[in-house]
């Protein structure tokens, strides 16, 4: 599966709201998004095969960067 710019545009925006500011918060970011957007834990996986199209693959990328997201918070928190 090819990941087009607008994909990781749209799940790099969410999580980057989370992410630590430096070089190591981007890479640990985007390899978040890149996992979830493969794996594709529940509800991504019931959603990606229910909605054909390309708001079907926005939502998932919008889902998974939301996943990301939630993770990268969790690392903050418990790292402070």
């Amino acid at each position: 599966m090819e990941t087009s710019p607008p994909d990781v545009f749209m799940g790099i925006g969410p999580s980057s709201l989370v992410a630590p500011d430096s070089i190591t918060g981007f890479v640990l970011e985007f390899a978040l998004f890149r996992v979830m957007d493969i794996v594709k834990p529940w509800p991504i996986r019931d959603l990606d095969h229910s909605m054909q199209g390309g708001l079907g693959i926005m939502l998932d990328d919008l889902l998974a960067a939301l996943y990301a997201a939630l993770l990268l918070a969790l690392y903050g928190w418990f790292m402070t």
